[in-house]
């Protein structure tokens, strides 16, 4: 994939080209001395390491970008199973909220019954004391 610099690096590189050429036509050609050559051959391999440059620190960035692409892409994986964890743990919850629901109901379907049973042992405690007490009775008035 091209990136922005590499253009850029190439803009550079064919202005630059551009420039010389300009100016050698501009000067006649053969009129231009070695010394103003040199300058601008000089000036142009700067540009060419500037431009090699960019394009390698583009790479790297491609590289880093590529890399954080493919881990928000893991995360993004690993979001939505937590969702789906989540989901079934409320689902869960749901469920026992139903469960202890019915205990409550049957622990109090226990503590009537268990009221119902107390009632009938304290009535029956009441009859066997006053069948002793009568008995007892008996027992005093028949001897």
């Amino acid at each position: 994939m091209a990136s922005p610099s590499f253009f850029l690096a190439v803009f550079i590189v064919h202005m630059t080209l551009s420039f010389v050429m300009i100016i050698v036509t501009e000067k006649g050609g053969g009129n231009m001395s070695n010394e103003k050559l040199d300058i601008l051959v000089e000036g142009m391999n700067e540009l060419r390491l500037i431009a090699h440059a960019l394009i390698d620190r583009q790479d790297e960035l491609d590289a880093k970008m590529d890399a954080l692409t493919m881990e928000v892409h893991q995360l993004k994986a690993d979001v939505t199973e937590l969702k789906q964890d989540v989901a079934m743990l409320k689902q869960d919850v749901a469920e026992l909220k139903q469960d202890v629901a019915m205990l409550k109901q049957d622990v109090a379907e226990l503590k009537e019954g268990q009221d119902r049973h107390e009632r009938i042992l304290e009535t029956l405690a009441l009859r066997a004391l006053e069948w002793n007490n009568f008995r007892l009775d008996f027992i005093r008035k028949s001897s």
